[in-house]
Parts: C-alpha cells; sequence; structure tokens
C-alpha cells in the first residue's frame, strides 16, 4: 500500500508539474478530481498532500479550499468516531452483544484516517478478548498479513541495534563459527544469551561451532552463517577468499545495521571495507597524569604525538625529578611498549614476515638507558608490590602505556581514593611515521561477520541479518567484560567505570583516534616459546645485543609462523 501511495504521490506530482509549467485548465481539474476521489476513498493523507501543493501554487483556488475543508472535516470526524467507539469499547462488558461491532467500527475509522497499524491493534485486541468473532480474527490476519509479510524485519534497529523479525515466516537453521575462545572452548555467555533470545523470538534454530585454539578460521569453515573472527590475520585471510560480506554492501539493504558502531574503527579487509563489527576490541592509548604533567613545565600532547616529542618530552620530565613513565616489569607492562615499538618500526606494506625486533628493541633500551621507564619490580607479597597505576595517580610517574581493560583498574584505583579523574588525559600512542597518527592497536578480539553463502540465500538472508544484529548489540560485553561495553569500538556506553572515566575518555582519547592498526600482540607473545620478555632482560642488561635477540626471536617466530601454516592445512583438510 506504500508503494502505491508513492506512485499516486508520483504522478501526482507529474500532474502538477505540467499544470504549473502552463498546461491547459482541464489538468488542474483532473488534479483537483484526483483529491476528491481520494478524501472519498478514506486516503485523506494523499489527499491532502496533494492539495498542500496545489495551494502552494493557487492559494486561492475556491475548489482546492473546498475540498481542503472536506479533510479537515473528514479527519475530525473519523478522529472523534474512533474515540468514541474506543471509550464504549472500554465501558462494554464482555457479554455484550455490541462490542465486535464496536471493534470494528472503531478500526474502520483508523483505516479512514491511514492509521492502519492503530487499527491492526484494535483487530487483534478484539480478536483476543472476543475469541468467538470470526470477522474481528479474520480482519486481523488480513491487515497484519499486508503490513508485516511473513520473514520481514523491523524498518529500523531498536536502541541496542537489533533488528527484530516481525513475522518470522518460514523457519530457517543458521550456523555460527566462532574462533578465538577460551580453553575450554565454551561460547561467551553473552553471545550465547543473545543467540538463545533469537531462537525464541522467531523459531529459527542456530547451531554453534566452537575452534579449538590455535586453529584458525578458513574459508571451508564459513558455510551457512556468521563467524566470529579472532584475529586481524583471520579477517584478512577470510576477505581475501571472497567468503565475507561486507557492512557497506549490507547497508544497501539494511542502512541503520551497525550504526551503533564507530566505523573508523572497525575491522576492515585490504580493500579498506568492514567486514567485522567487534562485539569486543581492545584499543591502546598514553595515559597522563596532566597535573604531574604541568608541573614538568611539559604542554599537554595534541594530535599526531611524535615519538622525538615523546622523548624530548620524557627528558624534561626526567629532569624535573619525576619519573617519565611507570610499568610492571611482566609481560602486561613491558607488552605494552614492545607492540609500540614493533609497530613504530614496521614499514606500511610489510615485505617480510619477521617482525623488526631490532629496532623495536633498540627503542626499549633507549627507554631504558635514559631512565625514562621505571620498571615495578613484583613483590612476594601482592599488597606490597608498587602499582604503575597507583604510581600514576600519585604523580611520581607521569606516563602508562595501557588498554581499555586498564580502564576498570584505574577505575578500581580511583574508587579506593575516592577522587575524580579530572586529572587523568589519555591520548594515542606517540608514532615514529605522521601517517599513523591517531591510530591505535586494535587486537580484532571479537568481530562478527556474515558469510557471503547465507546472505546470497534470500529464504536465510533476513534471518541472518536478524541474528547478527543480535550478536553485535550495543548491549553486549564480549566474555563478560564491562569495559569492552566501554570501549573505543562503540558509541554506546554502559560499563561499571563509565562514571569515572567517561569524561576524560570523551574529551581526549576518542575525538583524537582515526583508525585501527593491527595487533602484533599474539606474534609477541608467542616469540621463543614465549619466553621474549627473558629476552628483552638480557637486552636491557647487556647480555645481548638488540640484534642478536632479534635473531633468536625472529627464527622462533619463522618456526612458529611455519607450525601454523601446517596446522591450517590440516585444518583445512578436514
Amino acid at each position: 500500500m506504500r508503494i502505491k501511495k508513492l506512485v499516486c504521490l508520483a504522478l501526482a506530482a507529474l500532474l502538477l508539474l505540467g499544470f504549473f509549467s502552463g498546461c491547459v485548465q482541464d489538468k488542474r481539474e483532473e488534479l483537483l478530481e484526483k483529491a476528491e476521489q481520494y478524501l472519498r476513498q478514506g486516503d485523506c493523507a494523499l489527499a491532502v498532500r496533494i492539495l498542500d501543493t496545489y495551494l502552494e501554487q493557487e492559494p486561492e483556488n475556491i475548489t482546492a479550499k473546498e475540498l481542503y475543508a472536506q479533510y479537515y472535516h473528514a479527519t475530525e470526524q473519523f478522529l472523534l468516531e474512533a474515540e468514541a467507539y474506543y471509550r464504549l469499547i472500554k465501558q462494554a462488558q464482555d457479554n455484550d452483544i455490541s462490542l465486535e461491532g464496536y471493534y470494528l467500527a472503531c478500526a474502520a475509522a483508523y483505516l479512514q484516517l491511514g492509521y492502519r497499524e492503530d487499527a491492526l491493534e484494535i483487530y487483534q485486541e478484539g480478536a483476543a478478548r472476543l475469541p468467538q468473532a470470526e470477522q474481528l480474527r479474520q480482519k486481523a490476519d488480513e491487515l497484519d498479513a499486508q503490513l508485516h509479510p511473513p520473514g520481514q524485519l523491523s524498518p529500523k534497529p531498536d536502541e541496542n541495534g537489533v533488528y527484530h523479525m516481525t513475522v518470522p515466516g518460514e523457519k530457517t537453521a543458521l550456523e555460527v563459527i566462532f574462533s578465538g575462545t577460551e580453553e575450554d572452548g565454551a561460547l561467551p555467555a553473552a553471545y550465547r544469551q543473545a543467540i538463545e533470545s533469537f531462537e525464541e523470538a522467531t523459531g529459527h534454530t542456530v547451531s554453534c561451532q566452537t575452534l579449538p585454539q590455535g586453529v584458525p578460521l578458513n574459508e571451508n569453515h564459513i558455510k551457512n552463517g556468521l563467524c566470529f573472527i579472532g584475529t586481524q590475520k583471520e579477517l584478512d585471510a577470510l576477505t581475501a577468499a571472497g567468503v565475507l560480506v561486507s557492512l557497506e554492501e549490507m547497508r544497501e539493504e539494511y542502512p541503520n545495521l551497525g550504526e551503533h558502531y564507530r566505523e573508523e574503527l572497525c575491522g576492515r579487509g585490504p580493500d579498506g571495507k568492514i567486514y567485522a563489527l567487534p562485539a569486543a576490541g581492545g584499543w591502546s592509548g598514553l595515559f597522563i597524569n596532566q597535573k604531574a604533567l604541568k608541573s614538568c613545565g611539559v604542554a599537554l600532547p595534541g594530535e599526531g604525538y611524535t615519538w622525538e616529542q615523546f622523548l624530548r618530552d620524557c627528558e624534561a620530565i626526567k629532569d624535573s625529578g619525576k619519573i617519565p613513565i611507570a610499568a610492571e616489569d611482566t609481560e602486561a607492562g613491558w607488552g605494552p611498549w614492545v607492540e609500540l615499538g614493533l609497530w613504530n618500526n614496521t614499514p606500511a606494506s610489510r615485505q617480510s614476515a619477521a617482525l623488526p625486533w631490532t629496532l623495536a628493541l633498540e627503542d626499549m633500551k633507549e627507554l631504558y638507558d635514559k631512565g625514562y621507564i621505571q620498571k615495578t619490580e613484583q613483590a612476594e607479597d601482592a599488597s606490597e608490590a608498587a602499582s604503575p597505576f597507583d604510581m600514576l595517580l600519585d604523580g611520581e610517574a607521569v606516563f602508562m602505556l595501557g588498554d581499555d581493560n586498564d580502564c576498570a583498574n584505574l577505575a578500581a584505583a580511583l574508587q579506593r581514593r575516592d577522587e575524580e579523574p579530572g586529572s587523568l588525559y589519555v591520548t594515542p600512542p606517540p608514532v615514529k611515521d605522521t601517517a599513523k597518527a591517531g591510530q591505535v592497536v586494535g587486537d580484532l578480539t571479537g568481530g562478527w561477520a556474515m558469510s557471503r553463502t547465507v546472505w546470497d540465500d534470500p529464504e536465510k538472508r533476513m534471518a541472518a541479518v536478524s541474528l547478527y544484529s543480535h550478536l553485535t548489540a550495543a548491549n553486549i560485553a564480549a566474555g563478560g567484560k564491562e569495559a569492552y561495553l566501554f570501549s573505543a569500538l562503540k558509541v554506546s556506553d554502559g560499563a561499571e567505570e563509565k562514571d569515572m572515566l567517561k569524561k576524560m575518555l570523551e574529551t581526549s582519547f576518542f575525538p583524537l583516534v582515526r583508525g585501527m592498526r593491527p595487533s602484533t600482540l599474539a606474534e609477541v607473545t608467542a616469540a621463543e616459546g614465549g619466553q621474549w620478555l627473558k629476552i628483552l632482560h638480557q637486552v636491557l642488561t647487556e647480555a645481548l645485543t638488540p640484534q642478536e635477540a632479534a635473531e633468536n626471536l625472529n627464527q622462533t617466530e619463522g618456526q612458529g609462523l611455519q607450525e601454523r601454516e601446517k596446522a591450517e592445512e590440516s585444518n583445512a583438510g578436514e
């Protein structure tokens, strides 16, 4: 019916164009006759649109004014009629013989006004109240079928980004392939609950498969549904194989899909298009104690903060008697700095599988030798251990490289201190290549993507889109980690720590972020069988040169790559 109205509107517009371009008198009369006809048919909305356009050009036309008066009279009449019958409905007893007639008359008045959804509600209410009223039930079914054809989705998603199925239609079987799981292979509770609610609401079925750790997704897994991509490497491989559908293509049919995400931070393929909407994702940033920085006479870093500027600021901070950088002597403490060094020294187009360990380790040694990075030793008693968070909040240290998980730790520390986060600031990490300015590490921990196979299947597409929106909803936290909800990846908020850090992130970090860069953390922690931290200590104490350490690390990484490739080939064969 909506299409029919649009067609009628287009015809009316053409008639008006012809008339006001100098057409003959009969065109004008024909147009007014159409408006009058629509009024008689009860299609008041279309009639008034024609008259509005007509009266803009001919404001003194008597016939048009008279028709306009009829419209308002009809509108007022039908509204009063609908209200009157609904009052009778509410006052009537269930055994009132007139009740069915009241419902039919009330719905008819709404239909005359063009309020078809309201009319449907009246029919459905009457059919539920009067099970024996066959006419009410028949009219409800007919109008419902017209308004909501089987298998249709809601025109727009709800506040969480979920497209609900108005009428599920034929039952559909979908699949979800999940990569990057815990060792036990369990699907995170948030996703499991989303799938269960989808099945309950629609009647469709979803079978789930979780891949063992270390077994990457490949095109043989992507058959009949959605996939959860664990790493950027998996995303690149699946995109290259042509088995995924881009968000841009899906939005041609569902324009509001994923609108609650910051698009510049989503998972993109080599062609620059978005293929994965992370229900969770990480970011890294340089946390700064503004008060401590100011006391050192150093300006707050702005957009495009360079490595050279960072080193100069560290020197000024050190000269002022404060510790430039706080980092715990653990993988969690050193890892972000090593990763930053690897990324800072990796060319835009990586020619070799080997990571630039030599340059990265040289950067770490420079920070250590110049006294810029203060490692906090682990104590036997955890309560006595120096915390980089406390050092930062106390103003003993000025910088700390952290991620979205650290938000929760900082929030907890602030809560213990009963303090506000006004002195804290976070900015994207310093870069050597200004082309990378404003980017952050993006470990794709939860990128949901849709397979080309299910998208191209007209019987499954709408169900798959609805499931896709359930799994990427704004109120889902991957793995139950609230910190991910309040991530740079999503526009929405909802994490417990938001009251503490929301203002800081919104005024400093988020506006400066310009894009994601793939994480190398998995490759870092896998290097030398996970012994990279021991090798780093050997470099810092000059037991090994950066080049010697890099040779060992790259050799081990190469062996690791070969082993992973063999595992992928074996898995593909299965």
